[in-house]
């Protein structure tokens, strides 16, 4: 395990090789380990942050607080190039197209759509006015309908690309013919 996680972080730039089963479960079990207990430190310093609410000592808790937010915040964007890389190189081994890997922009628009948009139907609910106007309250049930609906469709298709990433990651090393 050790040393697949090594590679993982000496390979993080190397898009041309190949990655075996192994080597990219024990990578993500290892990220997966890692992330876990940056986030229990942060719910920790949440907690804490929480209880010197009541004592008038949160200056601390708060600075502890944003550096947390912050290392993790950090530790993911440092994740995202090896990711992608030894994602394309598992790919690779598995024999299939490196370029499958950019269906990983879909899941990461998906929320992003999600939330850009109840912002803007949050901020036009409150633009409307302290009247009610009947008219606007069926464009906004209406619109809330079909963002629901679409939010349901794009959680199915990132679904379906889960499961496509699941599966190509499990696949069998292709073995090459060997030319005579």
């Amino acid at each position: 395990m050790i040393r697949a996680y090594k590679d993982f972080w000496k390979k993080y730039i190397d898009f041309k090789g190949k990655s075996t089963v192994t080597d990219y479960w024990w990578s993500v079990l290892g990220n997966v380990i890692i992330s876990i207990l940056l986030i229990i430190l942060m719910l920790i310093s949440f907690r804490n942050m929480s209880i010197q609410e009541f004592t008038g000592q949160e200056t601390f808790a708060t600075i502890y607080v944003v550096i947390m937010v912050l290392v993790f915040a950090i530790w993911l964007l440092a994740l995202i190039i090896p990711n992608i890389a030894i994602r394309i190189r598992r790919f690779r081994d598995a024999g299939l197209s490196p370029w499958w890997t950019l269906l990983v922009v879909v899941p990461t628009l998906i929320p992003i759509f999600s939330v850009s948009t109840l912002a803007v139907i949050s901020s036009q609910i409150l633009n409307v006015g302290y009247g009610f106007d009947s008219s606007l309250s069926f464009f906004h049930s209406g619109l809330m309908t079909t963002l629901v609906l679409v939010r349901i469709v794009l959680g199915i298709i990132n679904f379906g690309i889960s499961i496509f990433f699941f599966i190509a990651s499990l696949l069998p090393t292709k073995k090459e013919k060997i030319s005579e």
